[in-house]
């Protein structure tokens, strides 16, 4: 390729075709298990079948979560003088 920049061609990436199915079996294991992390997560799909690469990152990650693993934001109680 002549004439062409090499920061010209990038590089598209394509989606797993099993992503749809994997985005199911995830919301399905955490509707039911809801305080499972993304490690437990993972070993619950690799025990039902799915091979999943440690480097992959899995879809709805980083989407922020349900409302259950929210930090509650409580006002702090006020601080007693001791004097």
């Amino acid at each position: 390729m002549l004439g062409q920049y090499r920061s010209t061609r990038r590089h598209v990436p394509r989606g797993h075709e099993d992503e749809e199915r994997l985005v199911a079996d995830i919301t399905e294991l955490a509707r039911q298990y809801g305080r499972y992390g993304y490690r437990r997560i993972v070993a619950l799909l690799r025990n039902a079948g799915w091979e999943i690469n440690d480097k992959r990152d899995l879809p709805g990650r980083h989407r922020g979560g349900s409302e259950a693993h929210q930090k509650a934001n409580h006002p702090k109680p006020p601080l007693e003088s001791s004097a």
